[in-house]
Formats: C-alpha cells, structure tokens, sequence
C-alpha cells in the first residue's frame, strides 16, 4: 500500500501521494498573504521557502551599479550590513510581486509589507550612519506619468511626501521629477505603479454603478464620463494622501529615534531640493471641483485602498462592496 502524506496546509487530511489536497495549496497561499498583510515576517518567510515570493532578478529591476555600490558600502559598514542588503532583496521582491500579483489582495499584502520593511530599513541604515558617520546620498529620477493625467502628480507628490522623498512637478510635462535616496525612490516608483492601477480599477466600478443608475446615455442626470472619472480620481489621490498621511504620523511616533530621523531626512531633503532646483518656484494648484459626489467617492475609494495592510480583515471584494453602495 502507497504511502500517503498529510497535506502540508495543516488540515490533517491525507493527500492522493502529493503535497496537498486539491485547492487546499490555494487556500494556504491566501492564507500566508493575510498574514503578511498583517506584518507577519514568518508568513512571508515561508512564501519565499515555498516558492510563492520568489521573483526573478529581471523581474526585480535591479541596477547592477547600484548593488555594487551596495557592495562597497557594505564593506565599510560594520557586520550588520549584511542582513540590511538582505532587508533590501526582501523589499524589491514584494514591490516586484505587487507589480504583478495574482489578485488585489495578493498586491496589498505585498506592497504594505514592502513599505513597512522600507520605513525599518531606514532605521537601520540610520543606525549604521551614526557609527560610521557616513551620509545620505540623495539622487533625482525621472518618473513619467501619461499625457493629460495631471491627477497623476497628485498622486505622485504623495507617494513621495511620506516615503521620504520630495516631487518636483512641470507644468504642463508628462513628468514629475522625484529626489531622494536611491532605495526610497525604488518604492516610491513601485507604489505609484501599484496606486495608479488600483485607483483606475476602481474608478471603473464606481462608473460602472452610474451607469447602471442611468442607463440612457442621454439622460440629463447622468454624468460626463470625462470629467465625472477625473473628479473621481483626483478624490481617490486625496483619499490616498489621507491615508500616507495618518501612517506616516504613525511612524513617527514609534520611539524617538523615528521621530528624530523623519525631521532630519526632512531637513536633509529641503537641502537637497535647493541644490539640485534653486530657482524652485511654488505652482499654480490644480482645479478640483471637491464639492461633487464623484470626488468624494474617490476619497473614499482611496482611503479603501490598503496602503499598509494589517487593520481589520475585510477583503478587496468587501471594500469594492461598500463602493458601489456610496
């Protein structure tokens, strides 16, 4: 008789001779992306041993001038710096899994887990410099955003405002120029990726709910397509900078050394802005009609996007539930 294992999700069935029941690896992998959401390392450890994290070094984008200065910087540091380069290979995989995750779900648990080990890792690296004495080498990127989508920067000057970067803005230019460490603008560029996709999703549900409420095209009620989906989107960007914001205060108050390093990376990004930008003017502010229906559903469709995992347990299908109900 055929030796017949116990299915590794921990039913305690028996499997027909493999490692699972049918669906049941499934249900596991769910199961661990909730946990991760939930700020769980030993759940995303065991992705990784499973294969389920694993994203290949095309996938991770990875600059091979970057890991050598990495390398180099590593050896100056002291025997810590090792397990941060560790740290950053654990971040590019997450951004680089909720860049092409299976389902929404799967792209909160990672790009809030990425997030989180980003805001720990400047910690760490912060630690490091105050032993070494070695500084932060601020840099600027070029982000492209698509011609006409001016809401785009909104969302963009967010992104970076609390994930410790600055964004500089051109009229009139598909564009937004984005200053700060190198590692910090990998996840800025990775989550704005992510936002841009999950505010589109839902911008296309909430006017698809229109149009069922008026079906006619030529009803008078019934919105312009146009400018009722950018007022949507411009609210999803408040929603969303909402959001950054309420965590990024919450970071700050962790312990006194994230206090003290979020107001010095602050005055350190200041410096950098008037070095790299001295004729840096303040711009003209984007027209937002904040007293429509449409913009205040898109608050509250960016606040519903899980940003940073882990407060209550209500799925993506649940929060696009309360969306269509207004």
């Amino acid at each position: 008789m055929a030796f017949k294992p116990y299915c590794q999700c921990g039913c305690g069935q028996l499997t027909g001779g493999g490692k699972f029941r049918p669906g049941h690896d499934a249900k596991l992998k769910s199961r661990l992306f909730r946990e991760m959401a939930a700020g769980d390392e030993r759940a995303m450890t065991e992705l990784e041993q499973r294969g389920w994290l694993n994203i290949g070094r095309k996938d991770l984008g990875s600059d091979p001038r970057l890991e050598q200065r990495q390398q180099a910087s590593a050896a100056q540091l002291d025997a810590d710096a090792p397990e941060l380069e560790k740290v950053i290979d654990r971040i590019q995989k997450c951004l680089a899994l909720a860049d092409r995750a299976g389902t929404p779900d799967e792209a909160n648990a990672a790009a809030g887990m990425a997030q989180r080990m980003a805001f720990k890792y400047n910690l760490d690296l912060d630690r490091i410099r105050e032993k070494t004495g070695e500084k932060a080498k601020y840099i600027t990127k070029t982000v492209n955003t698509p011609t006409g989508a001016e809401w785009l920067k909104l969302l963009l000057h967010s992104i970076a405002r609390f994930n410790m970067c600055r964004m500089v803005n051109y009229p009139d230019q598909p564009m937004g120029i984005v200053v700060g460490e190198e590692h910090n603008i990998r996840v800025v560029e990775y989550l704005f990726k992510y936002l841009y996709r999950e505010i589109n999703r839902f911008t296309d549900i909430a006017w698809k709910e229109v149009c069922e409420r008026y079906p006619d095209p030529d009803d008078w009620y019934r919105p312009k397509p146009i400018k009722w989906k950018l007022t949507f989107r411009q609210g999803a960007c408040r929603g969303v900078h909402q959001q950054l914001q309420e965590i990024n205060r919450a970071d700050r108050q962790t312990d006194e050394h994230s206090l003290a390093l979020t107001v010095r990376v602050d005055a350190e990004l200041d410096q950098a802005l008037q070095q790299f930008f001295p004729n840096l003017q303040k711009g003209r502010s984007m027209k937002i009609d904040s007293s429509s229906d449409a913009y205040w559903r898109g608050v509250r469709a960016g606040e519903s996007i899980r940003i940073r995992p882990g407060v209550g347990s209500d799925s993506t299908a649940e929060r696009e539930g309360r969306l269509l109900r207004g």
